[in-house]
C-alpha cells in the first residue's frame, strides 16, 4: 500500500499516516464527484458530468513544487543491517487420539499448510547489497496542470509496477475547456487516461501545492485517496511493500492428494 502522510503546521502534533492505493487530485477528479448531480441525463450522465463541469469552479490549476527519490528494493543504505525471515510458529500440541491415527506421508509444503505455517523464506541481508542512487532526492515543478495522481501496483492499469515502486502522473498545463471535455469522455470509454504528459516512478514522492488551496467560497480544495475526500495540503507518500500477510485456510483438495 500507500503511506500518505500530510505535513501539519505544529510540529508537537504530528498528522496522522493514511493508506491507500491511488491518490487523484484536480478538475477531473472533482468533476467526477458531482456526476450524481446529472442522474436525470441517465445513460449520458457521464458525458453531461465533464461537459457542464467544465465552467465550473474545479481544481483548476494544481500547480506544485515535487521532491522524489529514485526507488530502491532495499540496500544498505534504507535497510541496513536487516535480515528478513519468515517466523516460523510453533507445532499446536498432539490430541491423544491423533497418535492412535495411521501416519500419513505429506510434502514439506503440505505439512507447512496443514500445522498452519508459513513457508521457509529465503533471508536478505541488505547490509551487503549497494545502491548508489538510494535516497537521492530529485526536484521538479507541475505548472498549471489539472491532474495529479499518484498510483501503486494495486492498480489495473500500473500492475507493471514493482511493490516498492509508486507512480506519479500529470496532465498537460493549461488544459482548455474543449480538450477537458474530450479527455473527460475518452476516459470515460477507456476508463484511464490518455493525455499523461509527466510519468515518474520514485520510491517516494512530496508533493507541496503552490497555487491556492481553496475554492472561490474560501473552503479547502480536495485530493481523493481510493474515492475518500481529504483537504488539500503538503503531503509525502512513501510506497510500503509488504504491508500485510494474509493468511489463508488449507485447501481440502491438496491435503487430500
Amino acid at each position: 500500500v500507500m503511506e500518505i502522510t500530510p505535513h501539519s503546521a505544529d510540529e508537537e502534533s504530528p498528522s496522522k499516516a493514511i493508506y491507500g492505493n491511488s491518490l487523484e487530485w484536480g478538475a477531473f477528479r472533482d468533476a467526477w464527484e458531482r456526476r450524481d448531480v446529472y442522474w436525470y441525463y441517465a445513460s449520458l450522465r457521464t458525458y453531461a458530468t465533464y461537459l457542464f463541469s467544465s465552467y465550473k469552479d474545479l481544481s483548476w490549476d494544481c500547480s506544485s513544487t515535487v521532491h522524489y527519490t529514485a526507488p530502491c528494493s532495499g540496500c544498505s543504505s534504507c535497510r541496513a543491517v536487516v535480515v528478513e525471515s519468515t517466523p516460523v510458529a510453533e507445532a499446536p500440541a498432539k490430541r491423544w487420539y491423533q497418535y492412535l491415527l495411521p501416519k500419513i506421508r505429506l510434502t514439506t509444503a503440505q505439512q507447512h499448510q496443514h500445522q498452519g505455517l508459513l513457508p521457509p523464506q529465503p533471508e536478505i541481508d541488505y547490509s551487503v547489497i549497494s545502491n548508489p542512487s538510494c535516497g537521492e532526492v530529485h526536484q521538479m515543478g507541475l505548472v498549471r496542470v489539472c491532474d495529479v495522481r499518484v498510483n501503486n501496483c494495486n492498480t489495473a492499469s500500473n500492475a507493471r509496477l514493482q511493490p516498492h515502486e509508486i507512480l506519479l502522473s500529470a496532465g498537460p498545463s493549461d488544459t482548455s475547456t474543449t480538450e477537458f471535455i474530450k479527455e473527460g469522455w475518452q476516459r470515460n470509454r477507456a476508463g484511464s487516461p490518455s493525455n499523461n504528459s509527466t510519468e515518474i516512478i520514485a520510491g517516494s514522492i512530496t508533493i507541496t501545492p503552490t497555487a491556492s488551496c481553496t475554492n472561490e467560497k474560501g473552503e479547502d480544495r480536495e485530493f481523493y485517496l481510493d474515492g475518500e475526500s481529504y483537504e488539500v495540503r503538503p503531503v509525502t507518500i512513501r510506497s510500503l511493500p509488504r504491508a500485510v500477510i494474509v493468511f489463508c485456510p488449507p485447501v481440502a483438495s491438496t491435503l487430500s492428494a
